[in-house]
């Protein structure tokens, strides 16, 4: 998932009447528990609703906007609330250590002018809600997760694929040698860009709202794909390796692609 980065917010503490940066991550963790803790398994609100939320907060305001952290952790439960999870919405304000936490979740004052424009539905496409129109080879990509579509939000549009180069080794036609191997990466690469360009006119056939023109690529398991391309290589041959089909790919990524791309590389 593409984590959003609010460079404004700043949560304040009144007991050491100190503030310092939002921290998203456990923010995050918090809502995940929150999810898990109330059986709810609605995992493109889990995934994109924190963002969405702060991508609503972050204005270019001087000095930064100040909240609390139990100012924010009611406002994410409102939004909650009103998307029709009360459940998560609960669990989240008891996950902050309220003492009315049993009680209906209210918005803060300070921000009861920005709550109509918070608490907006959003609409959303579930990783396995795009229903492409895929050629039988993108198909077989698909299903054996050498490509994983990722989810979307209306308020962030940003296309998002996962690759796995490792999982060509696990077609039924696959890489027999290295050579074979390093032909295939720039059909892979061309394949990847064919289904981010159907999922960006998906989402504007779908909301008459054009996708981000930046699309995003998370590569992982490059690791796996050394270690069968070639296992008998020594460690520092096997690092070269990597960072020969780390250029290889992204350099082939972005000669096909008419569009940015952030590509970043993970395991």
């Amino acid at each position: 998932m593409i984590r959003f980065q609010p460079h404004t917010l700043l949560i304040y503490d009144p007991v050491t009447q100190t503030e310092s940066p939002l921290d998203q991550e456990a923010l995050q963790t918090r809502l995940e528990h929150a999810f898990a803790s109330s059986g709810r398994t609605d995992q493109v609100l889990l995934e994109t609703i924190l963002e969405t939320l702060l991508h609503r907060l972050d204005q270019p305001e001087v000095p930064p906007p100040r909240t609390t952290m139990a100012e924010l952790t009611r406002m994410l439960s409102q939004t909650l609330q009103d998307l029709g999870q009360p459940e998560v919405a609960q669990a989240l304000t008891c996950s902050h250590g309220s003492a009315k936490c049993d009680s209906a979740v209210q918005p803060s004052p300070a921000h009861a002018a920005k709550l109509p424009a918070l608490l907006q539905k959003t609409r959303y496409i579930a990783a396995d809600g795009w229903n492409l129109s895929l050629t039988p080879e993108l198909q077989i990509l698909l299903q054996k997760r050498v490509l994983s579509l990722r989810p979307l939000s209306e308020l962030q549009r940003m296309v998002t694929v996962e690759c796995r180069p490792s999982r060509l080794y696990d077609l039924p036609v696959s890489p027999r040698t290295e050579l074979e191997l390093h032909l295939l990466l720039p059909q892979l690469a061309q394949q990847t860009v064919d289904v981010i360009r159907m999922m960006q006119d998906a989402v504007l056939t779908r909301w008459d709202l054009p996708a981000e023109h930046v699309a995003q690529i998370h590569v992982q398991e490059m690791n796996a794909l050394v270690q069968v391309s070639c296992p008998s290589r020594t460690v520092k041959a096997r690092q070269q390796f990597d960072e020969q089909l780390r250029i290889e790919f992204e350099s082939a990524l972005r000669q096909v692609a008419t569009f940015p791309l952030l590509i970043d590389f993970c395991e």
